[in-house]
């Protein structure tokens, strides 16, 4: 239920004054220069906060769905440690139902290099997990349900988690998705092509909000998402809606914890 996908540094230079080197054009200067005021004096005394990521940390609550009969709640949460990042997702629907999924990854030049995804799926007493590894060399290694596989590693892979927010950065960066993105999926690599729609003005979380709207096409398989951004918080996702097979699960933005 995330990306079949989906970030800016901000600089302040300080004012400074020239060293003047023979005394009579420093007097001069002294004379003619007016006091720098308290107020600009603390400006450029105070340290200016930059990013070196091209997401922001940040955690945001949504409402989940399922097939349109059961229903729960989600916390979404990207925390980074300099480069190293992890993004994870904690939904449940009370006494039925939860799904945890994580993502570890470095952001390198803008772009999300992950080395380890795994989805937990609890449904009654019925579990489904699927990890994905990658190593920093040899193969993807993939354990789906307890059945271990592995296929050949490539250069930037994203996984579903992955797809999202290098949508995201891609669109603060460049303002367009990418032709292509590379998905490391549970049996193989696979390519996923993002297409624009027309922009929506959607009611989300008591605000209405005009999202810019991208679906992935199909895979043949039956499986599609649709997702809702926001340009105005760094394409923060309102609502994501993703089709696979019979099911669909669905996420709404309440807003930030």
């Amino acid at each position: 239920m995330s990306w079949s996908a989906f970030i800016l540094n901000t600089t302040l230079r300080p004012l400074r004054c020239a060293t003047l080197l023979l005394p009579l054009l420093l007097l001069t200067a002294c004379e003619t220069l007016p006091a720098a005021s308290a107020t600009s004096q603390q400006l450029a005394a105070t340290p200016v906060e930059t990013r070196s990521n091209p997401l922001p940390e940040d955690a945001h609550r949504y409402r989940f769905s399922w097939d349109g009969n059961l229903s729960g709640t989600a916390e979404r949460r990207l925390s980074c440690q300099s480069s190293q990042c992890e993004f994870k997702m904690e939904a449940s629907v009370p006494g039925l139902a939860s799904l945890t999924e994580s993502s570890r990854f470095n952001w390198q030049k803008g772009q999300a290099q992950f080395s380890h995804y795994e989805r937990r799926l609890q449904l009654l007493f019925f579990p489904q997990v699927l990890s994905i590894h990658r190593p920093e060399s040899g193969p993807i290694r993939v354990n789906r349900r307890g059945k271990a596989s592995s296929y050949e590693n490539m250069p930037n892979l994203l996984d579903a988690m992955g797809l999202e927010l290098q949508l995201r950065a891609d669109l603060l960066q460049k303002g367009k998705p990418a032709q292509a993105y590379l998905l490391a999926d549970s049996r193989d690599i696979r390519e996923v092509r993002i297409v624009e729609k027309a922009a929506q003005n959607i009611k989300v979380a008591g605000q209405d909000i005009q999202a810019r709207v991208f679906t992935t096409t199909s895979d043949g398989n039956g499986r599609a998402t649709t997702i809702w951004l926001d340009p105005k918080q760094e394409f923060l996702p309102l609502q994501i809606t993703h089709v696979d097979g019979k099911e669909t699960y669905r996420l709404e933005w309440l807003g930030d914890l």
